[in-house]
């Protein structure tokens, strides 16, 4: 039994078709943005971290560290030195600084031949590392996620909001 054009749709209708929508888009936006994303890491790809925690001596500042760390980055090693909450690591610490010590292209193996100079300077200059993890950094940081993620956002919208035809339609 089909209903007449002019009866109005029924709630199951009305609620349904959104649901639609908003699934098909839910749908297309994670299928855009995992095949962008593997694009992304296949064309531009990042760099792999070494993130070291390391702890200052007292009055040193994770500034003053990455200062004095220059003159031991003989291979022209690209690092940095951040600031690390506390709250990242369980710990307590007198009157030192947290702070990440950041290699980039670490190999899996250890601190590699370039780097380790620039790693035992930070070993001597302060209280020592409290931990070690790897990381992977993309080549354009947080810039590139937002980027492939407004482009998946687009295309899903392209992708639900395309008209279809409907199946009655190429009959007639």
């Amino acid at each position: 039994m089909q209903r007449s054009p002019a009866s109005p749709p029924g709630l199951t209708e009305r609620i349904s078709r959104p649901v639609v929508v908003a699934l098909r888009f839910v749908f297309f936006l994670l299928i855009f943005y995992l095949l962008l994303s593997i694009a992304a890491g296949l064309l531009i790809p990042g760099q792999e971290l070494g993130r070291y925690a390391l702890v200052t001596e007292p009055g040193q500042s994770c500034r003053d560290l990455e200062r004095a760390l220059e003159e031991f980055n003989l291979n022209q090693v690209d690092y940095r030195v951040i600031p690390a909450e506390m709250a990242e690591l369980a710990g307590e610490f007198e009157d030192g600084n947290l702070c990440w010590l950041e290699i980039a292209g670490i190999p899996a193996e250890g601190v590699g031949d370039a780097a380790a100079p620039l790693y035992d300077a930070a070993l001597e200059k302060t209280a020592g590392t409290v931990s070690m993890e790897r990381a992977y950094e993309p080549r354009y940081g947080r810039v590139e996620s937002i980027a492939i993620w407004l482009l998946a956002v687009l295309l899903a919208l392209v992708a639900v909001a395309r008209p279809r035809k409907k199946a009655g339609a190429e009959d007639e």
